[in-house]
């Protein structure tokens, strides 16, 4: 295998094993085409591999408990793999070890899904936080042995200063209610309402539903919740000197958000990379339905991709892209948009 100037890194979250949506998947999958690919809620692993022997890419599943799977995809050989299921992970965390060409050192590259239960509010926040904070221990093997690595996942948290836009996610589970409830389905994956809403604020639902849509208390709203959001998740990686790509190519207030299609409120998808990794990042984007029309079908999350510098050749901090992501994803979408 040649040694590539740079690759990309993508996170994804399928939404319960992608049921009847694999094809939408694939095809943005496709047109990123990523060399490095974490996968949350690889529910199906019967799907899965064939998704991965089609985009002809090595794969590793690691089976947790609760069936909210995680999987990696990659071109590069992987030398190890592992998955970590301690008893305070609700989805686990795995790890494969890449042999990137070119490379003087193995890549480590975790991939994690933290807890959701939002309507438990700072509980969940405060689970999440324990969950980061095992995810840091376990990768102090990479940090030890000074080799860069990558955190890719749904973390179901905010980072610091971060929009949260409360009144999107209540139109979105809205909407997800009305069309449960009209075709008597379970749409699974997708929250209800009282999901999202602590029990004692349930029985004013009609009202929250109605705020969410006038746009003045929408955001006195928006506003009042963002105040009292709790962020320790992502904060624990920061303390740990992990760095947020995504976070270096946008101020707080601009990060796009990523979930829940097809009303995205907040971004809660991310790619952490230690300094080795972060030094080589030369851009990081949200891939939304703009750059790829499929996204917006395929789940309810929007992926995010980074491109990395391919070689071990220093590299100011931040490195601006030899080519922009949009052009080249762009680019990648039209031919496969075009294909028979």
């Amino acid at each position: 295998m040649t040694q590539k100037t740079s690759f990309t890194v993508m996170t994804y979250n399928i939404l319960f094993g992608g049921q009847n949506r694999i094809s939408d998947i694939e095809t943005v999958i496709r047109a990123i085409n990523p060399d490095i690919l974490g996968i949350q809620e690889a529910n199906d692993p019967q799907k899965l591999a064939g998704l991965a022997d089609r985009l002809e890419m090595n794969y590793q599943i690691g089976l947790v408990k609760s069936g909210f799977h995680l999987a990696i995809l990659t071109k590069f050989p992987i030398v190890s793999f592992q998955l970590f299921e301690n008893p305070i992970f609700q989805k686990g965390l795995i790890e494969a070890v890449l042999d990137i060409p070119g490379e003087e050192q193995y890549w480590h590259i975790y991939v994690g899904h933290l807890t959701a239960n939002f309507s438990q509010g700072y509980a969940a926040e405060k689970q999440r936080e324990r969950e980061v904070k095992e995810y840091i221990a376990l990768m102090e093997t990479a940090q030890t042995q000074k080799r860069p690595h990558i955190l890719l996942g749904d973390f179901n948290a905010l980072a610091p200063g971060e929009m949260f836009r409360v009144n999107k996610l209540i139109q979105a589970v809205t909407q997800f209610d009305k069309k449960r409830k009209a075709a008597d389905a379970k749409m699974q994956g997708l929250p209800h309402l009282n999901y999202i809403i602590p029990p004692p604020l349930r029985p004013f639902s009609p009202l929250i539903r109605s705020l969410a849509h006038a746009k003045p208390l929408a955001d006195a709203m928006n506003s009042t919740v963002n105040t009292l959001i709790p962020r320790k998740a992502a904060r624990a990686l920061l303390n740990a000197d992990y760095i947020d790509c995504l976070a270096m190519y946008y101020g707080p207030k601009d990060v796009p958000p990523t979930c829940p299609n097809p009303l995205p409120a907040g971004r809660i998808d991310y790619i952490w990379a230690d300094i080795r990794a972060a030094l080589r990042v030369k851009q990081c984007k949200v891939i939304t339905p703009k750059d790829i029309p499929e996204t917006l079908s395929a789940s309810d999350h929007l992926p995010v991709a980074a491109i990395l510098a391919g070689k071990a050749a220093a590299i100011k901090y931040p490195e601006p892209p030899e080519q922009d992501m949009e052009t080249q994803f762009g680019s990648a979408a039209a031919q496969q948009s075009s294909r028979p």
